[in-house]
């Protein structure tokens, strides 16, 4: 779904015939990403009332092997954006959010004792969260941030 919709927002866009095939990538590197992050949500929180399959990822490959795939993922993803930087700039960035969107949506905010936040997600189990490709093509935050 992630691919075509990707696909056709380029076409309806004016995207050409090179420019779709990279949405085309993207799109299907999301899409997984978004469906692989199911799986590892889901196996995290015990299936927390859906039903947990045994055809996930994360069954098969186990927990390790899935969150790498998701940091492959997410940079594949914003790899294939990077093409789009020079000639549509600042319209890409939806695109870049979504990829980091797939990522995070886990994140589940609860008031504490005093205050606190408790936060769980997908980006969290996988590390410091630096392993993803930003959009001016360099790993990690900018300088400086």
């Amino acid at each position: 779904m992630a691919e075509c919709s990707a696909v056709c927002g380029g076409i309806l866009g004016g995207a050409g015939e090179e420019e779709a095939e990279g949405l085309r990538r993207y799109g299907r590197a999301v899409g997984v990403l978004y469906e692989l992050v199911d799986d590892i949500l889901m196996e995290d929180a015990g299936s927390n009332g859906k039903m947990r399959s045994n055809a996930s990822v994360v069954a098969a490959l186990g927990m390790e092997r899935a969150m790498e795939m998701v940091g492959e993922l997410q940079g594949k993803a914003k790899r294939e954006l990077q093409r789009f930087g020079d000639k549509y700039g600042d319209r890409v960035l939806p695109l870049y959010s979504f990829v980091d969107y797939a990522v995070e949506r886990g994140f589940v905010l609860e008031a504490g004792g005093e205050g606190e936040v408790a936060a769980a997600s997908a980006s969290a189990i996988a590390g410091d969260g630096n392993s993803d490709v930003g959009v001016d093509g360099n790993r990690g935050p900018p300088p400086g941030g």
